[in-house]
């Protein structure tokens, strides 16, 4: 849970005494910024009180906390600017797949074994949003639009649950059918339209 608030302070505590390690922020900064350049690493430290308290490994304690709680950005103004910088809701899972592949390349060729990443379980909830990770909801929360849909055109999961939702309405309760149209021809004092009247004393 990275809203645990001891957490989040044993994560602070280990940024500081790794700081030459795992939580050296240059080991991913330059790699981030190349494959993408449109989440400007200025937004972070955030201005949330533990991300500020964190004097020494900000940077690197506040990207950690985003890549496993997107949602803890502040102050809100701050949070739509980082979400903006997304083209669409889904691919949060995109950074945290990137985060995590240099976390493991890094720590094969620097032997850095179990991390306090691993530990405190933020390595799984980082692999959590790289799996099913959708700003979508977040987004809509703050009314930010994304530019564009994930690659193929589909839509992102929370849009897809949606579609479904309104389907399943529409099934249970289909629209009434149309009435039948108004019928404006001239009739008779008997009800008989005067065309009918008509053909039958010709026909006779």
């Amino acid at each position: 849970n990275m809203s645990n608030a001891e957490l989040l302070d044993e994560l602070a505590s280990a940024c500081k005494v790794h700081k030459e390690e795992w939580a050296a922020m240059r080991h991913y900064s330059k790699a981030l910024r190349t494959r993408f350049p449109r989440l400007p690493q200025v937004y972070f430290p955030c201005c949330d009180d533990k991300c500020t308290s964190c004097r020494g490994r900000a940077k690197m304690f506040c990207t950690i906390r985003f890549l496993a709680d997107p949602g803890h950005i502040r102050p809100v103004e701050r949070l739509k600017k980082v979400l903006q910088s997304f083209s669409y809701g889904t691919e949060i899972r995109q950074v945290a797949t990137f985060f995590l592949e240099r976390l493991e390349e890094k720590r094969a060729s620097l032997k850095w074994g179990t991390t306090d990443l691993d530990r405190l379980g933020v390595t799984q909830a980082i692999r959590e949003v790289s799996q099913t990770g959708d700003l979508s909801d977040l987004a809509r929360q703050h009314g930010v639009s994304f530019a564009s849909g994930p690659p193929g055109g589909g839509a992102s999961t929370s849009e897809q649950l949606q579609l479904f939702h309104a389907n399943a309405v529409a099934a249970l309760h289909p629209p009434p059918p149309p009435p039948p149209p108004l019928d404006i021809s001239l009739r008779r004092a008997d009800g008989r339209r005067y065309g009918v009247v008509a053909a039958e004393l010709g026909a006779a």
